[in-house]
């Protein structure tokens, strides 16, 4: 588009526009906008010139100029009727409207769908809250304006599965879906969803709370209550409740999963509302959903008893008791839930146990014992997330059988003892205490033998009690045993770092020497300090450092790898405390390097040097110096005798076969010269002889 053109659209020059009247059909921004889009943009921002109260007459005049720039689409598949009712222009909307001349031209224009299959009216919808919703009036009229031109709208469906109906009910906006259930017939939304699953969780945040309970919901003209919206969804279409999305939940499924709130306890008070307005010409038929499971088989009783909305498990068993005996695909009854609550008290299974309701008590009493798929009841169940409240709670009723095995034959006992990384002797106090009088009640009978030998025989379940203690310790131990690997792995993983760590220090020292580099002369780059003698404990303790932290991450590396290998496990120990050992040797030929250096470039402030030499050696050398001189020399002395030995081992025998030679040699020589001399002696005695 020519710069000129575009110029001319943002702020709103008619007579520059007529200029350009022969190519406004084919001028475009590399996003496919036209002089059109560009205009509605601006007013759609409520920028000058088109803001409130502004002009019309730049839009007007491009429609006069080139009506086929309305219905032309940008590469967002944006129409300008899209782009004004995403801004809430219900001025711009009506123009364009207007500005199309026949009824059936304005049909398809309303019904026009961007890329994501957004009509215009389901931008305005899901847009209103722009502006901090000071022009929810204006969108409303958008909203008005385009069912007026053409009712079947709210129908369309976007590619998110989304109805008009559904984003004004997550949007909470009752006088919108007013217009909209006037003629609308589709009400679903993303993943099987309904406007009647969103409205239940509808809750706006920064409201005043009303006297319900209810947060209000926003609203175009008016303030309703999510209730009201409830309300007026159940009005238009009664057998929503029954509606389910893809996982097989009802709205009410999503009301009675609402917690209870302090402030706002409306989770009870939704499912209420939806009861109420449940059609049935007779309760069984009426209340059914309350019986519908979901895809786990978990109903709304579950739900609620599972986040413990107390005040929602009371509406739900009072219109329909009978659905206290619903298990889910697990096995689990609704105590079950209660007990592994979200909540880690005893709240929720106590309120149902001990309801003021005699007939709810007497359900959960006799169900208090009932047993899952895997054979847990409530006990075993508070024994193993651990839930310590419930737990201390069930055992205190008589009615509750603290003996009871699963499948696994194992008591709740079994499974406290087994929870929690920690030996039974290092139990926290909560659940000793809880322990302890557990195997008071269950007569400390452990289950861990083998069924067939589960009888009442006394000196046989005490042989069983042996056995499963046995396994049970074995149990503790091997934690204990991962435990402690845990740990040195740790401690070995913080080495390697400390090694690295005065391996990059190091190095990054020694190309940065006190007392900088020559600049000139025959010793050019050469160390201004290197015949002072600091510099040179400088240079010997970094190098020392340096070389010392880089062997400990060599030597840490394939002490790593020899873990792999069994076999090697008593070699990658000694590895690990040989790389230790160079990192702390490395941590005093750094700290040596640095006051070295310190002192060094403070040499001409001698008394300063000094006293920084001393500090430093002092704070460093005086806590940690006996220590670690012990601990030197005690590894020292090992590693040195260990040294010696293989050196023994390798050298010793060869060195005493060698010395054996050499000695026998040396014998032969003896020998050799023996004879000569005799036979010396021996002629000259025969000359004088002569």
């Amino acid at each position: 588009m020519k710069i000129a053109l575009y110029n001319a659209a943002v702020v709103g020059e008619c007579e520059k526009l007529e200029g350009f009247k022969a190519e406004l059909e084919s001028q475009e921004t590399l996003e496919k906008n036209t002089v059109l889009h560009v205009a509605v943009k601006v007013a759609a921002a409520r920028k000058a010139p088109y803001e409130n109260g502004g002009k019309l007459g730049p839009i007007r005049k491009i429609c006069e100029l080139c009506p086929s720039l309305i219905r032309r689409a940008n590469l967002k598949g944006d129409t300008p009727l899209h782009i004004a009712a995403r801004g809430g222009r219900s001025d711009v909307v009506k123009l364009l409207v207007k500005e199309t001349k026949s009824v059936d031209e304005v049909v398809s224009l309303v019904t026009m769908v961007n890329s994501k299959k957004d009509t215009a009216l389901h931008e305005a919808l899901r847009n209103h809250h722009l502006f901090d919703r000071k022009y929810q009036p204006e969108y409303l009229d958008v909203v008005k304006t385009l069912i007026y031109k053409n009712e079947e709208l709210p129908n369309l469906i976007n590619d998110d599965g989304e109805s008009p109906v559904f984003i004004a009910a997550r949007e909470g906006l009752y006088d919108f879906l007013e217009e909209l259930l006037s003629c609308s017939s589709e009400y679903g939304g993303p993943c099987k969803t309904t406007a009647l699953h969103v409205a239940v969780l509808l809750r706006e945040e920064g409201e005043k709370i009303a006297k319900d309970g209810i947060l209000p919901a926003k609203t175009g003209e008016t303030k309703k209550t999510v209730l009201d919206i409830i309300g007026k969804l159940m009005e238009a279409k009664p057998d929503l409740i029954k509606e389910e999305d893809e996982s097989k939940r009802t709205p009410l499924h999503y009301a009675a999963n609402l917690p209870s709130h302090k402030k706002v306890k409306d989770s009870h008070e939704k499912v209420k509302k939806l009861l109420d307005l449940t059609a049935g010409p007779d309760d069984d038929h009426k209340y059914s959903v309350v019986y519908h499971p979901d895809k786990n088989g978990m109903t709304a009783l579950h739900y609620a008893a599972h986040t413990g909305a107390t005040k929602s498990i009371d509406e739900l068993f009072e219109r329909c008791s009978v659905c206290f005996e619903q298990v889910d695909n697990k096995g689990w009854t609704t105590l079950h839930f209660a007990v592994a609550g979200g909540s880690s008290d005893d709240s929720t299974i106590k309120y149902i146990i001990k309801n003021k309701n005699e007939k709810l008590r007497s359900i959960s009493m006799a169900m208090v014992n009932d047993r899952d798929k895997n054979g847990d009841t409530p006990l075993h169940l508070a024994a193993r997330i651990p839930n310590y409240d419930a737990l201390s709670f069930l055992m205190d009723l008589p009615e509750v059988n603290k003996r009871a095995r699963n499948n696994d034959n194992l008591t709740a006992l079994d499974i406290l003892k087994a929870t929690g990384t920690e030996s039974m002797d290092d139990l926290g106090l909560e659940k000793k205490s809880l322990a302890n009088n557990l195997k008071k009640k269950t007569g400390a009978i452990s289950s861990e033998a083998p069924k067939v030998a589960a009888k009442e025989d006394t000196q046989q379940d005490g042989e069983l009690q042996k056995v499963g203690s046995q396994r049970m310790e074995d149990l503790d131990n091997e934690r204990q045993v991962a435990g402690d690997n845990s740990e040195k792995g740790n401690l070995r993983d913080i080495e390697l770092l400390v090694a690295t760590l005065i391996a990059t220090v190091t190095f990054a020292a020694s190309f940065t020497m006190p007392g900088g580099y020559n600049n000139e002369g025959p010793d050019e780059g050469m160390a201004n300090l290197s015949s002072e003698p600091a510099f040179q404990i400088f240079l010997v303790a970094n190098t020392g450092a340096m070389a010392l932290s880089t062997a400990a991450i060599f030597t840490h590396l394939n002490a790593v790898m020899s873990t792999f290998d069994r076999s090697k496990s008593s070699k990658a120990d000694r590895s690990f405390n040989k790389a230790n050992l160079f990192t702390v040797i490395a941590i005093i030929g750094m700290v040596i390097a640095f006051v070295a250096g310190t002192y060094l470039v403070l040499a001409n402030n001698k008394p300063l040097a000094i006293w920084s030499t001393v500090i430093g050696c002092c704070l460093f050398f005086g806590p940690v110096g006996p220590r670690l001189l012990v601990s030197l020399v005690k590894y020292c002395y090992h590693y040195l005798v260990h040294v010696f030995e293989q050196l023994f081992n390798l050298f010793v025998c060869q060195l005493v076969c060698c010395c054996c030679c050499i000695l026998f040699w040396c014998k032969k020589d003896d020998n050799s010269g023996n004879k000569e001399g005799e036979e010396e002696n021996k002629h000259l005695q025969s000359s004088a002889q002569v």
